[in-house]
């Protein structure tokens, strides 16, 4: 992800990357999953000053993989939280 970054201040290219990662952790596929929430975790420090569209998406991720208790899953989602209350 980490080359990824100058591409955030590009609103097209910040939302196809952002729309692939959530289609990927969106999937069944576990290895899909697991590598889409990986990167996910990133996306704070890479494109904090665009964060505010990816907000209620990943919200609506983590609540999800909550409910499905996706124990493994749901704690990169947070690791997401977490980069986001650092970068604050």
């Amino acid at each position: 992800m980490p080359w990824t970054g100058p591409n955030f201040a590009n609103d097209d290219q910040r939302t196809f990357i952002m729309n692939g990662l959530m289609k990927a952790a969106g999937m069944e596929d576990s290895v899909c999953h697991e590598i889409a929430l990986q990167a996910l975790q990133e996306v704070p420090a890479l494109g904090y000053d665009y964060i505010l569209q990816l907000i209620e998406p990943v919200g609506s991720l983590t609540a999800k993989l909550m409910n499905e208790q996706k124990h493994i899953a749901v704690k990169y989602a947070f690791v997401f939280w977490i980069n986001l209350c650092k970068e604050e």
